[in-house]
C-alpha cells in the first residue's frame, strides 16, 4: 500500500512539473544591460506563461510588495477592471539580474513602460475602461516591485 502511495504522489509532482509551459531564457546580453532579447510584444499581449524561483506577494494595506529570486516568462503582479474610473498607479521597481520588462497594459495594448531601479513612477489612466494589469516579462530576472493602486 506504501509504494502505490509513493507513485501516486511522484506521477502527481512528475505531471505537475511538466505542466509548466514555460522555459528558462538565459540572459544573453549581460548584467548591465535589462533590454529583453527573447520575448516579444505578441508573447508580453500573448497567453502569459512563466516559471519563477522563491516568489512571493504581500500587501499592507493600499501596497503590495512582490518579490522573486528569479523569473522567466510574462506574469501579471497585478490584474483589475476599471468600468470608466480613473486609475493611477504608483510603482517603485529594483531588478537584480537578467532581462525585464515592467509595463501597464489596458486591454490589449501596452500604455506605459516603468523605468526598471526607479522609485515612485505614477501613471494616471483618466476615465478608462476594461481589463488593466501591471505586468511584468523576463528573462532570468530577479526583482522587487512595490505597488500602490488610488
Amino acid at each position: 500500500m506504501k509504494r502505490f502511495v509513493c507513485w501516486i504522489l511522484l506521477a502527481c509532482v512528475l505531471c505537475s512539473l511538466a505542466g509548466c509551459g514555460a522555459n528558462m531564457y538565459a540572459d544573453t546580453n549581460g548584467e548591465a544591460d535589462f533590454t529583453l532579447q527573447s520575448i516579444t510584444d505578441e508573447e508580453i499581449l500573448g497567453v502569459r506563461r512563466c516559471v519563477r524561483v522563491l516568489s512571493s506577494t504581500q500587501r499592507f494595506g493600499n501596497k503590495t510588495v512582490c518579490k522573486t529570486k528569479t523569473m522567466s516568462g510574462v506574469t501579471d503582479l497585478y490584474e483589475g477592471y476599471l468600468r470608466g474610473e480613473d486609475f493611477q498607479i504608483t510603482v517603485s521597481s529594483e531588478f537584480t539580474k537578467g532581462n525585464a520588462r515592467l509595463m501597464l497594459v489596458l486591454g490589449d495594448a501596452i500604455l506605459h513602460d516603468f523605468a526598471l531601479n526607479e522609485e515612485e513612477q505614477t501613471f494616471r489612466i483618466p476615465a478608462a475602461k476594461g481589463r488593466v494589469y501591471l505586468r511584468v516579462a523576463g528573462e532570468s530576472t530577479g526583482y522587487r516591485v512595490e505597488y500602490r493602486i488610488q
